[in-house]
């Protein structure tokens, strides 16, 4: 028998506000959203290798060590002051000569 939809509903979003205000982990977020999911579709739960990525893409996460973002993924920082300067300087450079087109008589 399937759980109706607004209760799946209801329980996945209460879900993720609980991982949103840091009351799960990503491991145990996974897990029981997966159960949630498999339970409406009537599929079997897949079995998971200890270390096996729980999601396509992402590094594997377990229970017992929680994922610590790594300094390497951030892209770098980047100065955008002289691009700032060079639209300044043709905005400026745009409305005299704007103004002079106009008041040039």
């Amino acid at each position: 028998m399937k759980p109706d939809v607004q209760q799946v509903n209801a329980a996945l979003r209460q879900l993720a506000e609980d991982y949103a205000e840091g009351q799960l982990s990503v491991a145990a977020y996974r897990t029981r959203r997966r159960e949630l999911v498999c339970s409406v579709t009537g599929q079997a739960l897949p079995q998971l290798d200890e270390g096996e990525a729980t999601h396509p893409g992402l590094p594997p996460v377990s229970v017992d060590s929680p994922v610590e973002p790594s300094a390497e993924s951030a892209p770098p920082a980047r100065s955008y002051r002289a691009v700032t300067i060079l639209v300044l300087a043709l905005a400026i450079a745009g409305a005299a000569g704007l103004l002079w087109f106009v008041f040039r008589k």
